[in-house]
């Protein structure tokens, strides 16, 4: 979910619930997208805005596409039972794409990225974090860019796989220090499965 800058009068944000929706329909300065499919169990009570665009679910592979046109990338999730132990990999994907990012707060989304996601706990908030991200100046947005490109690799595949493979071994070499040398043995193995699992995929 995006919005993209506008100068029309009629500009809006998109929230969680349809009670938020109807609030931020009427910001001024945006007009909103949602690429998603819409979970909303009364999808008929959202609002209809000129400046307010369903689009559906969307192909994976054009997300991409949808992203390089927004201005903020929005993830308005309810919190409910439903969200409480979700961590949505949307936002290091839009992290990727280098954009700003508002968010309900969500626990995973506070804690993991909460200096590098506005968080907003209601229409007001989500609204004028929407407004900051637009004001960024260049330096800030330049700034912002590199923590968001330096974070998005801290939590690569690779590094997740780095991490359970020291633990592993730690808890090896604790557990009998004899196995400190399988661990290593472990450890070299995995190095050579990762570097010839490149090889073949670059060939």
């Amino acid at each position: 979910m995006g919005t993209k800058n506008s100068s029309s009068k009629n500009g809006s944000k998109i929230l969680p619930c349809r009670k938020a929706l109807y609030a931020i329909s009427n910001a001024a300065v945006f007009t909103s997208l949602i690429s998603a499919a819409i979970t909303d169990p009364n999808i008929s009570a959202l609002p209809r805005r000129a400046n307010l665009h369903w689009l559906g679910q969307q192909p994976y592979a054009l997300l991409p596409q949808l992203v390089a046109g927004w201005d903020v990338c929005l993830m308005p999730f309810a919190i409910n039972e439903s969200t409480e132990f979700i961590s949505p990999t949307k936002t290091l994907e839009y992290m990727a794409a280098g954009k700003p990012i508002v968010s309900t707060p969500i626990h995973d989304v506070r804690a993991m990225f909460g200096e590098l996601v506005a968080i907003a706990a209601d229409a007001g908030a989500f609204v004028a974090g929407c407004r900051d991200a637009l004001a960024e100046s260049d330096a800030e947005r330049a700034i912002r860019e590199e923590r968001m490109r330096v974070c998005v690799g801290e939590h690569s595949w690779d590094a997740a796989t780095r991490k359970i493979r020291d633990a592993l071994a730690a808890a090896l070499t604790s557990a009998d220090p004899v196995a400190g040398d399988t661990a290593n043995a472990a450890e070299g193995v995995a190095d050579n499965t990762t570097t010839a699992r490149r090889v073949a995929t670059a060939g």
